[in-house]
C-alpha cells in the first residue's frame, strides 16, 4: 500500500511497492497539498495492483493520468506507473487562399478573352486604364466597395480626361459610358463567382440627350464645304451627314444597291444594327 512521507525539507514522497516487489519512491511537485497527494497514492496503488495481474487502469484512472500535468505524470512514466504520451500532432496549415486578381490583371484578362468591335474594345482599354490610375493596379477586385465606385464617378468629374493626361475632367455622358463599361468589368467578376456584388451596381450608366451640345449647321456651310472638298468621296461623306444623317462609318459601307433613285429611297446600313439580309 502506498504510503505519503513528509520529508524535513517539506517535499512529500510517495513510497510504494511496483508489481516486481521493489520499494520505490516518488517526491511529488512542490506545493502538492495531502490531499492531492493522497489521490496519487490511492491511484498509484490501484495502477500497481493492475500491472499485477496484467490489466489495464480503471476508465476513470486512465482518464485522471490523461489529465496530470507533464510534471507528474513524468515522475510516473519515469516508475513505470504510465506510459510516455505521444507528442501532440501538429494542427493542419490552413489551406491557402486564392489570391483574387487585381483590377489591371483582371481586365486585361477580360479584354483578351471578350471579343468586340474595335471601337468598342477601345473604349474598354480606355475604361480600363481609368480603373487602374485611380484604383491603383495592385488593388484587388474584392477589396473594390461601392464608396470606390462613388469616388471613381467623383473622379472623373474633374480629372478623368486620359487626352488631357488627367487635368481635366469628362461631360457627363462620358462619365456614364466610363461607368458603364466599369459595371461590364466587375459583372463578369460576379458571373465567375469572384465577387459576391458589383460595387459599381447603384451608379447610374444610362446615357441622355444633350441639349447644350445641339447645334443646326446651315445647309450653306455645308454646300461650302462641298464644294471644296479635295475628292469625290468626302463630298458624298459631307451630303450624307449633313442631309441624310448618317454616322461616318455609315456612310463608308453604303453600298450603290442601297439606294433607289427610281423611288427617291435609300437603305442605311450600319455597324451598329443586325445586317440586312
Amino acid at each position: 500500500m502506498a504510503t505519503i512521507r513528509k520529508r524535513p525539507n517539506g517535499t512529500l514522497e510517495l513510497r510504494y511497492v511496483d508489481a516486481d516487489g521493489s520499494r520505490r519512491s516518488i517526491y511529488l511537485p512542490s506545493k502538492t497539498t495531502k490531499l492531492l497527494a493522497e489521490t496519487v497514492a490511492a491511484k498509484v496503488d490501484h495502477i500497481v495492483n493492475r500491472q499485477v495481474t496484467g490489466t489495464e487502469p480503471d476508465r476513470n484512472v486512465a482518464q485522471w493520468l490523461a489529465d496530470l500535468p507533464d510534471t507528474l505524470y513524468c515522475k510516473l512514466v519515469k516508475n513505470g506507473l504510465a506510459p510516455p504520451r505521444l507528442p501532440a500532432e501538429p494542427e493542419p496549415e490552413p489551406e491557402p487562399q486564392p489570391t483574387l486578381p487585381t483590377v489591371l490583371q483582371w481586365t486585361t484578362q477580360y479584354l483578351e478573352k471578350h471579343s468586340a468591335k474595335p471601337g468598342t474594345t477601345e473604349q474598354l482599354e480606355i475604361t480600363a486604364r481609368s480603373l487602374a490610375k485611380f484604383l491603383g493596379p495592385d488593388r484587388t477586385i474584392d477589396s473594390i466597395t461601392a464608396g470606390d465606385a462613388e469616388d471613381f464617378r467623383r473622379w472623373m468629374e474633374k480629372f478623368g480626361n486620359e487626352r488631357k493626361s488627367y487635368s481635366t475632367g469628362l461631360a457627363k455622358n462620358t462619365i456614364r459610358r466610363r461607368i458603364g463599361r466599369s459595371k461590364q468589368f466587375f459583372r463578369s467578376a460576379v458571373k465567375h463567382k469572384l465577387l459576391p456584388s458589383n460595387p459599381f451596381a447603384e451608379e447610374a450608366s444610362a446615357v441622355g440627350g444633350n441639349d447644350e451640345r445641339l447645334f443646326l449647321v446651315p445647309a450653306a456651310w455645308i454646300e461650302r464645304c462641298i464644294r471644296v472638298a479635295p475628292c469625290e468621296d468626302w463630298r458624298i461623306i459631307l451630303a450624307f451627314a449633313r442631309y441624310a444623317g448618317l454616322r461616318s462609318h455609315e456612310c463608308r459601307i453604303q453600298r450603290w444597291e442601297d439606294i433607289d433613285l427610281v423611288n427617291r429611297r435609300m437603305q442605311i446600313r450600319s455597324n451598329k444594327t443586325p445586317p440586312v439580309r
